[in-house]
Protein backbone atom coordinates (compact mmCIF):
# COMPACT_ATOMS: atom_id res chain seq x y z
CA UNK A 1 0.00 0.00 0.00
CA UNK A 2 0.83 3.52 -0.15
CA UNK A 3 -0.21 7.00 1.08
CA UNK A 4 0.32 9.46 -2.38
CA UNK A 5 -0.79 13.25 -2.87
CA UNK A 6 -1.36 14.36 0.64
CA UNK A 7 -2.63 17.95 0.44
CA UNK A 8 -3.92 20.42 2.83
CA UNK A 9 -6.93 22.34 2.07
CA UNK A 10 -7.38 25.23 4.41
CA UNK A 11 -10.44 27.00 2.46
CA UNK A 12 -12.29 23.52 2.75
CA UNK A 13 -10.98 22.91 6.56
CA UNK A 14 -9.59 19.27 4.95
CA UNK A 15 -6.90 17.16 4.28
CA UNK A 16 -7.21 15.09 1.26
CA UNK A 17 -4.91 12.37 0.59
CA UNK A 18 -5.10 9.13 -2.22
CA UNK A 19 -4.65 4.91 -1.28
CA UNK A 20 -3.19 3.17 -3.51
CA UNK A 21 -2.80 -0.67 -2.95
CA UNK A 22 0.04 -1.87 -4.59
CA UNK A 23 -0.18 -4.67 -3.11
CA UNK A 24 -1.65 -8.93 -3.86
CA UNK A 25 -4.46 -8.94 -1.53
CA UNK A 26 -7.53 -7.07 -0.03
CA UNK A 27 -6.15 -4.45 2.28
CA UNK A 28 -8.31 -2.83 5.82
CA UNK A 29 -6.37 0.32 6.29
CA UNK A 30 -6.46 1.78 9.48
CA UNK A 31 -5.68 5.99 9.60
CA UNK A 32 -3.90 7.98 12.12
CA UNK A 33 -3.56 11.84 11.16
CA UNK A 34 -1.25 14.43 13.51
CA UNK A 35 -0.24 18.20 12.61
CA UNK A 36 2.06 20.00 14.25
CA UNK A 37 3.01 23.77 14.23
CA UNK A 38 5.24 26.08 15.47
CA UNK A 39 3.15 26.46 18.51
CA UNK A 40 2.61 22.47 19.24
CA UNK A 41 0.54 20.10 18.53
CA UNK A 42 -2.84 21.10 16.47
CA UNK A 43 -4.13 17.57 15.79
CA UNK A 44 -3.61 14.74 16.74
CA UNK A 45 -6.56 11.79 15.54
CA UNK A 46 -5.22 8.27 16.41
CA UNK A 47 -5.51 5.46 14.28
CA UNK A 48 -9.15 4.13 13.02
CA UNK A 49 -10.36 2.00 11.21
CA UNK A 50 -11.23 3.02 7.95
CA UNK A 51 -14.71 2.13 6.58
CA UNK A 52 -13.39 0.35 3.16
CA UNK A 53 -11.63 -2.43 1.53
CA UNK A 54 -8.95 -1.28 -0.75
CA UNK A 55 -8.78 -4.23 -3.63
CA UNK A 56 -5.02 -4.53 -4.95
CA UNK A 57 -4.34 -2.45 -8.14
CA UNK A 58 -7.20 0.08 -6.38
CA UNK A 59 -6.49 3.84 -5.63
CA UNK A 60 -9.31 5.94 -3.98
CA UNK A 61 -9.37 9.53 -2.57
CA UNK A 62 -10.14 10.31 0.55
CA UNK A 63 -10.43 13.77 2.72
CA UNK A 64 -10.25 13.89 6.66
CA UNK A 65 -12.46 17.23 8.19
CA UNK A 66 -10.41 19.45 10.44
CA UNK A 67 -12.77 22.14 11.19
CA UNK A 68 -9.91 23.85 14.14
CA UNK A 69 -6.95 25.65 11.46
CA UNK A 70 -5.03 28.05 12.88
CA UNK A 71 -4.84 31.38 12.00
CA UNK A 72 -1.40 31.88 11.91
CA UNK A 73 0.93 29.08 12.00
CA UNK A 74 3.28 27.20 9.72
CA UNK A 75 2.04 23.41 9.77
CA UNK A 76 3.13 19.96 9.08
CA UNK A 77 0.66 17.40 8.68
CA UNK A 78 1.44 13.50 8.92
CA UNK A 79 -0.67 10.57 7.60
CA UNK A 80 0.39 7.09 9.07
CA UNK A 81 -1.69 4.40 6.78
CA UNK A 82 -1.57 0.94 8.29
CA UNK A 83 -3.08 -2.64 7.51
CA UNK A 84 -2.63 -6.10 8.77
CA UNK A 85 0.57 -8.02 7.63
CA UNK A 86 2.96 -5.14 8.59
CA UNK A 87 1.98 -2.62 5.96
CA UNK A 88 2.79 1.22 7.11
CA UNK A 89 3.42 4.05 4.81
CA UNK A 90 3.41 7.43 5.54
CA UNK A 91 2.12 10.73 3.83
CA UNK A 92 3.55 13.95 4.61
CA UNK A 93 2.00 17.73 3.84
CA UNK A 94 3.05 21.12 4.87
CA UNK A 95 1.11 24.60 4.65
CA UNK A 96 1.32 28.09 5.76
CA UNK A 97 -1.38 29.95 7.56
CA UNK A 98 -1.44 33.65 7.28
CA UNK A 99 -4.36 36.09 8.20
CA UNK A 100 -3.92 37.87 5.00
CA UNK A 101 -6.80 40.63 5.56
CA UNK A 102 -4.96 41.50 8.97
CA UNK A 103 -1.81 41.34 7.71
CA UNK A 104 -2.66 43.85 4.80
CA UNK A 105 -4.83 45.69 7.32
CA UNK A 106 -1.65 46.41 9.58
CA UNK A 107 0.43 47.49 6.24
CA UNK A 108 -1.87 49.86 5.33
CA UNK A 109 -2.06 51.29 8.89
CA UNK A 110 1.69 51.21 9.11
CA UNK A 111 2.20 53.05 5.56
CA UNK A 112 -0.85 55.80 6.46
CA UNK A 113 1.41 56.14 9.83
CA UNK A 114 4.57 56.99 8.03
CA UNK A 115 2.58 59.19 5.26
CA UNK A 116 1.25 61.25 8.23
CA UNK A 117 4.96 61.58 9.54
CA UNK A 118 6.86 62.30 6.81
CA UNK A 119 3.92 65.32 5.81
CA UNK A 120 4.33 66.61 9.47
CA UNK A 121 7.46 66.73 8.84
CA UNK A 122 7.70 69.11 5.90
CA UNK A 123 5.08 71.16 7.15
CA UNK A 124 7.17 71.84 10.42
CA UNK A 125 10.23 72.32 8.73
CA UNK A 126 8.45 75.07 6.14
CA UNK A 127 7.40 76.83 8.95
CA UNK A 128 10.40 76.88 10.47
CA UNK A 129 11.80 78.26 7.35
CA UNK A 130 9.84 81.06 6.96
CA UNK A 131 10.32 81.97 10.78
CA UNK A 132 13.72 82.25 9.76
CA UNK A 133 13.51 84.47 6.75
Amino acid sequence: MRCARVRLDAAAGRVSYDLVNRGNTVLEPRLAVRADGLFGELLDRKARKLPLQLAPGRRISLTEPWASLPALDSVDVRLTVTAAGGVREHGDASARFVPWPAVGGGAAGALALTAGGVVAVRRRRRAEASCER
